[in-house]
């Protein structure tokens, strides 16, 4: 890893508040001051190779002088010689470890950075319990005991699985990183970095590599529109792969033709037509802003993108945020909080299907070295949990980012700038082990057309989990076929509920379980038009046996009805009860009444005109099932309404 010329002025700076902070020199040598200033002098102006020559001159003139091996410290750190810079400072600790207390932390960081994690321990002990930093070093000091105490547990209980490159046919000589795949499984889709003519040296292109009999196809570039000559990266997809949210950061300070862009760098998005993505189209002002807004993750229902960003408020340089979609706008993005952000940066986020499983990169939480790439499980109260590092030889003392799962939740795809790969960073992969595996999902494949004519329809799709009335997916059907896909944890029970202007609704509940992660579970839904004397079974509204009081779960149900209503001002409806043909004919009567005027008061309580609706009982009398089997007597026990004028 290079030191970037924003850590060698970090460095400079502070080196200068060091020799500042000091009552006088520990050197009297005026010889040794005076080439000791003039080094100072040309590193601080990036003049390294003068800066070494005038250093040596200043040690050769007093060999104890403690701040010209400080500075030599920092002259070996701006050539990445860790080893060296090591020594330089255990000689100016040796001299005087009281001195200049900050050396032991400065050579406590350098020993975590090679990987002597048991002297970086020892060190950064004596430092904090010695010395007592506070503020910004104390922090810094306390992540680098901490993650040489993580590491040393790290190493001596290996996760038992070594990462596995991907190969040439992904990976190439230059960065390959951010790693994203496909339901299906059957592409990878991925940020190659191209050199250029640029400052920065290179741009950023999208690449994606296809599955076949054989393995990977070898990559290519996406090209144009979503690929230009400029900064194209950090894709993400929606479950059904038609939607991709991708990051493009400014050059040559323009966005590209026809791109528009606020900060350094934007989140836009672009849609698969006809096999070809759209020019990608800034996301606005909402979510991003003049700062770095990057690397995005869209959550299973669609209805919320988590991404990084290093706008003002934040815990760090970087913070992961959120932002949700409510009624087709993005709402204020959210910062995910402490337990997620840190005083360094998070970022390479992403959410799982489950939409309880979050997978990102971090500098701040202890790890292995550079960045490590953690797990949090979203809590009861919707917060997030204690990051779990995903262990070595996951992370290593390199950068590790951008991890992403499969659609089978066995293998996680990463990149890494591990030895041994093809290029400055590669991606890999490895199984999932069961201690950091999501929840298990599935997926729903449904289609939406006209009971009479066939033809598809885009109607609204929500799907609520009837356990928590939430909304976990929100969206239309496809124009051209009537189609929506939709990732969903297995084992729940979700109402689905189907809409379009001059149909009624289509209402029902299903526990998902059939299917698996790559044979969804089907669903056909046939829409009937609005006509009188159709009706409609409310597959949603649930009541205990043998009662009338309307179950909370019905909530979400009676909504729609009510919105149906409200949207629909000229339309009047019975509300009718059924019930199965246990218990006497008189009983089920009175209580299959009872459920319709449940739901015909909700319905008034909510503000419908009681002229507009009226109620009825049919107890057992109208059965649609035989009575000889539960699951007919389950399907005779329903609420319907009919449109009646």
């Amino acid at each position: 890893m290079k030191l970037t010329r924003t850590l060698l002025v970090l460095f400079s700076l502070f080196f200068v508040v060091t020799l500042h902070a000091q009552v006088q020199l520990s050197s009297k040598n005026k010889k040794a001051i005076k080439h000791h200033k003039e080094a100072q002098k040309q590193f601080e102006n990036s003049n390294n190779e003068d800066a070494f020559k005038y250093n040596t001159k200043s040690i050769k003139a007093d060999p104890n002088f403690i701040e010209a091996f400080m500075l030599q410290g920092y002259l070996y750190l701006a050539e990445n010689k860790k080893e060296k810079a090591i020594t330089s400072f255990e000689n100016a600790i040796k001299i005087n470890p009281q001195f200049f207390p900050g050396n032991l932390m400065e050579l406590g960081a350098l020993y975590y950075k090679t990987q002597q994690y048991k002297k970086a321990q020892d060190i950064l002990g004596v430092y904090l319990k010695q010395h007592k930093p506070k503020g910004k070093i104390k922090q810094k000091a306390m992540y680098y005991y901490a993650s040489s105490q993580f590491s040393i547990k790290a190493k001596q209980n290996p996760v038992p699985f070594v990462p596995e490159n991907l190969g040439p046919k992904i990976n190439s000589e230059l960065r390959d990183y951010n790693p994203v795949m496909d339901v299906a499984q059957t592409t990878l889709t991925f940020t190659r970095t191209i050199p250029d003519q640029s400052p920065s040296g290179a741009r950023e292109d999208i690449y994606s590599a296809f599955k076949s009999n054989s393995g990977w196809t070898k990559a290519r570039s996406e090209g144009a529109p979503l690929n230009s000559e400029l900064r194209e990266g950090a894709p993400s997809l929606t479950s059904d792969g038609n939607t991709m949210i991708l990051t493009i950061c400014e050059s040559f300070g323009n966005y590209g033709k026809g791109r528009n862009g606020l900060g350094s760098c934007d989140l836009f998005v672009s849609n698969l037509q006809n096999n070809r993505w759209s020019n990608p189209r800034n996301l606005g002002s909402t979510i991003n802003s003049k700062y770095f807004d990057s690397q995005s993750s869209i959550s299973s229902s669609g209805n919320e993108i988590y991404f990084s960003s290093s706008r003002p408020g934040g815990f760090g340089d970087k913070d992961i945020f959120v932002c949700q979609i409510k009624n087709g706008k993005l709402t204020t993005p959210k910062n995910l909080g402490f337990n997620i952000n840190t005083a360094g940066s998070e970022e390479g986020v992403f959410i799982h299907a489950d939409n309880n499983t979050l997978y990102f990169t971090s500098t701040g939480h202890p790890g292995i070295g550079g960045s490590d790439i953690f797990m949090s499980k979203r809590q009861a109260d919707d917060s997030w949990g204690k990051p779990v590092n995903l262990g070595y030889p996951i992370n290593t003392h390199e950068d590790e980012w951008g991890l992403t799962i499969d659609a089978t939740g066995t293998y996680a795809y990463f990149a890494s700038d591990r030895e041994g790969g093809f290029g400055e960073m590669d991606i890999y992969k490895f199984p999932l082990p069961e201690t950091l595996k999501p929840n298990p999902v599935t997926y729903l494949q449904g289609m939406v057309y006209d009971s009479e004519s066939k033809i598809p329809v885009a109607a609204s799709i929500e799907l609520i989990e009837l356990a928590s009335k939430k909304t976990v997916f929100k969206s239309f059907a496809k124009k051209s076929n009537g189609e929506f896909f939709v990732c969903l944890p297995k084992g729940k029970d979700y109402a689905l509920n189907v809409s379009e202007d001059g149909y009624l609704f289509h209402s029902e509940n299903f526990t998902l379980t059939e299917g698996t992660k790559l044979k969804p579970y089907k669903k056909e839904v046939a829409l009937e038009p609005i006509k009188v004397g159709v009706p409609v079974v409310l597959n949603n509204i649930f009541f205990d046996t043998d009662k009338y009081h309307l179950k909370p779960k019905s909530e979400a149900e009676l909504d729609i009805l009510h919105q149906f209503l409200v949207q629909n001002l000229a339309l009047k409806i019975e509300i009718s009860g059924h019930t199965d043909n246990k218990g006497g004919s008189a009983h089920n009567l009175i209580l299959s009444e009872d459920r319709a005027k449940a739901v015909y008061d909700h319905l008034v309580k909510k503000g419908i005109s009681s002229e507009r609706l009226r109620f009825k009982g049919f107890g057992d009398t109208k059965p649609r099932e035989s009575n000889d089997s539960a699951a007919g007597r389950a399907k005779n026990r329903r609420t319907e309404f009919m449109i009646i004028d």
